[in-house]
């Protein structure tokens, strides 16, 4: 990630709150390289509970404590991480295809796509060099080869990088309770049928 999209970042951190002086501090921790993550704690309208969280697959939002949650502070959550990811513009997604056959549970039987963490096509296409073959990038970044090196067991028969333009939440949690309650009205109507036609079956007999 660019110097100017991180300063970009920040200043949405400041419109909620986050300290100015604190600027180069973030700017500096968020160009960490190998992390699995990065949480960044800026307080702002959140309370202490206030953080950024920049993920190894490259998403970035702001959460707060369960217990500082207003109606205030949920709308404000929701507005400065829609700004947050407007700013990500693209994403880029390496899919990648291990040679030969077999399933290695390591790589989902031979499939698997990572999210990268670059934010333009030229810098997406040298990170998944690096990721694959290993090396030092133009900062002097180390990076490891991820078990894809051309002497490895995972060595790769091919890898092809998407440009996703949008990232669309979709309502995971509703789907399943409809699901839910989908089964169960089945199961009560046809618990009702068998009950109905025992009652025919006792009408008849005893009439």
């Amino acid at each position: 990630m660019t110097e100017e999209k991180i300063n970009k970042i920040y200043d949405i951190l400041v419109k909620y709150g986050a300290i100015e002086d604190n600027r180069l501090s973030f700017v500096q921790d968020m160009n960490v390289v190998g992390t699995s993550g990065i949480e960044w704690r800026f307080c702002g309208v959140f309370g202490y509970g206030g953080k950024f969280h920049k993920y190894s697959d490259g998403s970035m939002c702001v959460t707060m404590y369960s217990e500082d949650v207003t109606l205030e502070r949920e709308t404000c959550r929701e507005m400065i991480n829609k700004e947050i990811q407007e700013l990500q513009e693209s994403m880029f997604i390496a899919y990648l295809t291990q040679a030969g056959e077999g399933c290695d549970y390591t790589i989902d039987c031979g499939k698997k796509m990572i999210r990268l963490n670059a934010d333009n096509r030229k810098d997406a296409i040298e990170e998944l060099r690096l990721r694959i073959v290993g090396g030092v990038d133009a900062e002097g970044n180390d990076f490891d080869d991820d078990g894809y090196g051309y002497n490895d067991e995972r060595m790769l028969e091919e890898a092809e990088i998407f440009e996703v333009k949008e990232e669309i939440k979709v309502p995971l949690e509703k789907w399943y309770a409809d699901a839910e309650k989908v089964e169960i009205a089945e199961k009560l109507d046809e618990e009702e049928k068998k009950e109905r036609a025992e009652f025919e079956r006792l009408k008849k007999k005893f009439n």
